[in-house]
């Protein structure tokens, strides 16, 4: 048996093979402690305590091995933005370098390719839901701005799909959101995909399949406390585009790579500010294909980089 009850708590499984419970509520106590389950023996043992009470966190197993924990509430009920590591072999705990820019309460997280963890949108302390998102680096370990969400949104589903992107759909911004968006890493920008048939928040579950398809299960259709038990299936038709081999001539003329779509037009847009929507963004002109696969696009300002 467990040391202590609890709910809205963090569990991961660490590479030693033992399972880390954190944090969580019991008779409207929030806790700061942690133990660890061993599958091997059945029993549950003490580590070390979070520096904050929290619940609602995120949590994530690291590249590193460590854990990482972010964000939640604290026994007060207010939004966190601290996070903080755990180290399994010493079994302490210690915050990051620097605190999250920006409290968030039941955002969209997920662990990217890079060992990067993104958090997106959430509700800030009060009632503000916000589409800002950030990354932290547990090379750096710090944590910096990277493109907001084009629908602030809270108690959305995420998931990682296979080529990389995250897929961020539902959610509340005071209404159950049908809508979804994916953040490409490589640019740091969202871009509009496909809605779901139906409006869902809570937050609900959405899990990635073998086929490469993700699964979006349960959650709250409208605004009250029925649930759905439907569920729906997101589908990558078009691949992202990923350039590769750009190259800055003279005369503002630039040429890049990538594998496109046959037939498909292709239009250059710029920034200064990778925070804005997609279309807020400059549009340049389109990009013409010199030869199979490579595409070339003079600058008609020649100044922008």
């Amino acid at each position: 048996m467990a040391k202590a009850a609890r709910y809205l708590h963090t569990a991961v499984l660490l590479t030693n093979g033992l399972v880390l419970v954190a944090g969580g509520i019991s008779n409207a106590v929030t806790f700061a402690s942690s133990e660890l389950f061993n599958p091997g023996t059945g029993t549950w043992t003490s580590t070390g305590s979070m520096n904050t009470p929290r619940s609602s966190a995120a949590a994530f197993l690291l590249n590193n091995s460590t854990v990482l924990v972010v964000g939640g509430q604290d026994s007060n009920n207010v939004t966190l933005a601290s996070a903080e590591i755990y180290n399994p072999a010493t079994g302490l705990w210690r915050y990051t370098a620097s605190p999250m820019l920006m409290a968030q309460y039941q955002p969209a997280s997920e662990l990217l390719p890079d060992g990067q963890v993104l958090v997106a949108g959430g509700l800030t302390n009060g009632t503000a839901v916000s589409g800002f998102s950030e990354l932290y680096d547990p090379v750096v370990d710090s944590w910096s701005q990277t493109g907001s969400m084009n629908t602030p949104r809270e108690y959305a589903g995420s998931v990682l799909l296979n080529n990389g992107i995250v897929l961020v759909a539902g959610g509340s911004n005071g209404n159950s959101l049908t809508n979804a968006e994916l953040y490409d890493p490589a640019g740091g920008f969202w871009t509009v995909t496909g809605a779901m048939l139906e409006g869902r928040n809570g937050p609900f579950l959405m899990v990635l399949l073998a086929n490469g398809k993700a699964l979006a299960t349960g959650g709250i259709p409208v605004n009250n406390d029925l649930s759905t038990g439907t569920t729906e299936l997101y589908t990558t038709l078009v691949p992202t585009i990923r350039i590769v081999n750009p190259t800055r001539l003279a005369g503002g003329v630039f040429q890049f790579s990538f594998t496109n779509t046959p037939g498909a037009g292709s239009t250059v847009f710029t920034t200064t500010n990778l925070g804005l929507s997609l279309a807020n963004w400059t549009t340049l002109g389109s990009a013409t294909e010199v030869s199979s696969g490579q595409f070339q696009f003079t600058d008609p300002q020649a100044t922008n980089n």
